[in-house]
């Protein structure tokens, strides 16, 4: 069944779920099928699945996962992690030897206009420097 709590969650290498996850954090070992939605951050330990899609602000995964990965802020996929499903994030760090099979998309933090300048009439500023007098 599901599990839900504003805690953190550890499974043990033994573990067998079968349902969606929300937690605080998760410490992933064993099996499990069915989505992780996380506050702050998802481990998948090496020798664990997961078939489902996972989403926290931050993600390790040195085990299989398959299915989607979606990071506000980071992934790392250890040396021996394999990920069969799109990956998006903000930032990224792959081990040599770590798989993907999927697509990866790096998102960027909310950009508002008032960080950017515009200059009208750009080209009235420019200078020819081929001009002789």
């Amino acid at each position: 069944g599901n599990i839900t709590t504003k805690n953190a969650l550890e499974t043990s290498p033994s573990s067998f779920i079968r349902g969606d996850i929300q937690a605080h954090s998760a410490m992933l070992s064993g099996e499990i099928q069915g989505n992780v939605s996380c506050d702050e951050s998802i481990s998948i330990d090496f020798n664990t699945k997961v078939t489902g899609n996972i989403k926290a602000k931050t993600i390790k995964i040195a085990g299989v996962l398959i299915g989607r990965a979606n990071a506000f802020q980071s992934i790392a996929l250890k040396e021996k992690a394999i990920v069969e499903g799109n990956i998006s994030c903000e930032l990224i760090s792959i081990e040599s030897g770590a798989k993907i099979d999927g697509n990866l998309k790096m998102i960027t933090p909310s950009i508002t206009i008032d960080s950017f300048v515009i200059q009208e009439n750009l080209d009235e500023e420019l200078i020819d420097l081929t001009e002789t007098n």
